[in-house]
């Protein structure tokens, strides 16, 4: 099993907004305050590129509805980064459905 990326999971975690935000409001600045701005540059370019992967995963609109999108979506990012937490994930799981609603 891989080692978990404590600070880039919180970083997603709240550059996405889960737990802070009513619906996903993704915020470079929420970073920046969180973790500092040392950390947040390096961090923010990581989770540009995971935040266009989560986008660029290919998903059969005429097969799968909302629910099973998301899960196929998620279930890719799983396999693809091992170093994302679970709540990490999570909120991946929130911006991805949110925006296909």
């Amino acid at each position: 099993m891989a080692m978990i990326d404590k600070k880039l999971s919180q970083a997603i975690i709240v550059f996405i907004g889960k737990g802070h935000t009513k619906a996903p409001a993704p915020d470079r600045a929420r970073v920046i305050d969180a973790l500092g701005p040392i950390s947040a540059q390096s961090l923010l370019p990581r989770i540009d590129d995971i935040i266009a992967e989560l986008g660029a995963i290919p998903v059969n609109w005429d097969t799968m509805d909302l629910n099973q999108a998301t899960d196929h979506v998620i279930a890719a990012m799983r396999e693809r980064h091992p170093e994302l937490s679970e709540p990490a994930l999570m909120a991946l799981d929130w911006l991805f459905s949110y925006s296909w609603r």
